[in-house]
């Protein structure tokens, strides 16, 4: 396990239209877990807006904004990225995301 500190947005603190700026993305298959990951959010009042792809060829599209997301309006780069590992072939090495924090 890795923990990693960031500074995220509570809900009591920032105006709305400010949010989209700090999208997390989230890379994970189990339903369960992403239920658990948005009430954990949810609880602890992070108002970052969550978008979560099922597998590894999904993040990759979504980070390269390919296929269904080449829209960057509707699919901003992340500013924080958590994903099982299993669910990657390759990690995302392109420069572009070099400066995207990761926790596994």
């Amino acid at each position: 396990m890795v923990s990693c500190l960031m500074t995220m947005r509570s809900e009591d603190n920032v105006p709305g239209d400010e949010l989209g700026e700090s999208v997390i993305l989230l890379v994970e298959d189990s339903e369960e877990d992403i239920l658990l990951l948005k009430r954990a959010f949810r609880n602890a009042r992070i108002a970052n807006s969550l978008n979560v792809v099922k597998d590894g060829e999904q993040a990759i599209q979504y980070l390269s904004g390919s296929g269904p997301h080449a829209d960057r309006d509707r699919y901003p780069l992340p500013f924080l990225l958590l994903l099982d590992l299993r669910l990657l072939d390759r990690p995302p090495d392109a420069p572009a995301f070099s400066n995207t924090p990761t926790a596994t």
